[in-house]
């Protein structure tokens, strides 16, 4: 699957990592981290076990954005982390002014809960 904009409610159930990197941009650098995340965007298509990927912009002008990803599964995610996130990646963020933290969820597959709640 290449690179996506957005995933159906049935793609997004077959990912079952879902991770959301908050990322606060400081010293007004957005467009920078935003002409950033286009341009290392394309060289995720091919990354074994990636699904898809979305940028949030804060509407509200308060600097934090949200990154999220979708896996097929946490050990997909945690792989392109020690191998392929540079190359995917480019150069560092260094000199963008931002600071990051990563969230991790796994998708419920509600379908699954309302049949045994049935």
């Amino acid at each position: 699957m290449g690179v996506v904009d957005s995933l159906t409610s049935a793609e997004a159930a077959v990912a079952v990592a879902v991770k959301i990197n908050t990322v606060r941009v400081v010293d007004a650098q957005e467009s920078g981290l935003e002409g950033r995340f286009a341009a290392c965007r394309a060289g995720m298509g091919g990354v074994p076990g990636f699904r898809g990927v979305q940028l949030l912009r804060p509407v509200d002008g308060g600097g934090r954005y949200f990154v999220l990803s979708w896996w097929d599964s946490d050990a997909s995610f945690c792989d392109w982390l020690a191998h392929g996130r540079e190359m995917a990646h480019g150069v560092s963020s260094a000199g963008l002014g931002v600071e990051s933290e990563l969230l991790e969820f796994e998708v419920v597959d509600l379908p699954s809960i309302a049949d045994v709640l049935g």
